[in-house]
């Protein structure tokens, strides 16, 4: 629980926008606390100390005062950058499906150790798998540790429109099935058929929107471009 002054957080930067003259508005998922609003004063000045820190996907160290209705930053001290995300138009797709769907499907200030985890693992092994197997590993494991999925890995039943197999291969039903337990240093052996390859992207997504009840903009881009 947060209380009135200054805290300590280990954050992922999931959203980020001009604001003002000089500011950025953060939206950062911590590991102690789940989602945070925040404000970066003078962060977009050359200057700026905490520049660095609060650039989108970056994972670091923050510092943060407890506002009556937003916080600020004090200090962000980088982890990691995750540099090759620049180069790669994909991969930085790819990013902004993580964090536009840990952003739609968690509520502010609830901490989740494991959707946190997750999704720096996810960023780490982007650079390193194909894009479209890394996003959905990510989308259908976030969905799990957020209890949308059951030990079947379908969610709901049959003939309900937030379905996830409804209308699918059973060959791309058997992907999903490996990615949900795969090591992640694993699932680059996997070889996908260009069906199995749209049908991933249409159907998770669908399944992601039905649940978060907002429509993932990011996904459908992205799926455009890898499906």
């Amino acid at each position: 629980m947060r209380i009135m002054g200054s805290y300590k957080a280990d954050a992922l930067v999931i959203r980020s926008r001009e604001y003002k003259e000089s500011d950025r508005l953060v939206t950062l998922y911590a590991r102690e606390f789940g989602k945070i609003s925040a404000l970066a004063k003078g962060a977009r000045k050359s200057t700026s100390k905490q520049r660095g820190g609060v650039q989108l996907y970056t994972y670091a160290d923050f510092m943060l005062y407890k506002g009556r209705s937003l916080d600020t930053v004090q200090q962000a001290h980088p982890r990691e950058v995750f540099l090759y995300l620049w180069d790669d138009y994909e991969r930085v797709c790819g990013a902004a499906c993580m964090a536009e769907l840990l952003d739609a499907a968690t509520p502010d200030g609830e901490a989740d150790e494991g959707a946190f985890l997750l999704s720096l693992k996810f960023l780490f092994m982007l650079e390193l798998l194909d894009p479209l197997v890394a996003v959905t590993a990510y989308g259908l494991r976030l969905m799990s540790c957020l209890g949308f999925l059951g030990d079947d890995g379908d969610g709901d039943a049959p003939g309900d429109p937030g379905f996830l197999g409804a209308g699918l291969t059973e060959g791309t039903r058997n992907v999903w099935r490996q990615l949900r337990s795969m090591p992640w240093e694993r699932m680059g052996r996997l070889h996908l058929s260009p069906v199995q390859r749209r049908e991933m992207c249409r159907g998770l997504r669908g399944f992601c929107e039905n649940k978060a009840e907002r429509k993932l903009r990011a996904w459908r881009s992205f799926e455009e471009i890898v499906g």
